[in-house]
């Protein structure tokens, strides 16, 4: 079973697509192989979730990127930064992350602006290439 909040988001998936019960049931039961949401996996509950958004649901979540910042690093270079951070200190959290940034005179890496992450990323570079020259024999 699922929780009662995702049950609340396929009902309002329902409300918004303007689907009637027969047909919201009988995408729940094509899509994930029940007719009751309360009844649905976590695998049922993505299958449906994707199927509504085929018919053009949309979420109002929050994206994951801080939106558009003048000045401010962009989603990509934080996704690089990241996804460098978590090669080079094998998978430490983003805590950490934030106390190493403060080397650049960053306190948290929300707050890092554009040139800050270029000279990052550059800094993670060089230790990743620096772990990579360690890594090979001699």
């Amino acid at each position: 079973m699922i929780a009662a909040r995702k049950v609340a988001l396929l009902h309002v998936a329902k409300t918004k697509l303007a689907l009637s019960d027969e047909a919201y049931r009988d995408e729940l039961q094509r899509h994930g192989g029940r007719s009751s949401a309360r009844e649905l996996d976590e695998h049922g509950f993505e299958a449906v979730l994707q199927r509504f958004r085929q018919l053009g649901f949309e979420t109002n979540r929050r994206r994951e990127g801080y939106g558009e910042r003048l000045s401010m690093a962009t989603d990509g270079q934080l996704a690089l930064i990241r996804s460098l951070w978590s090669d080079v200190s094998g998978g430490l959290p983003e805590a950490r992350l934030n106390v190493w940034l403060q080397h650049f005179g960053v306190s948290a890496l929300r707050f890092a602006t554009k040139d800050k992450a270029i000279k990052v990323i550059a800094g993670l570079r060089a230790w990743q290439a620096r772990r990579a020259a360690d890594a090979r024999p001699h």
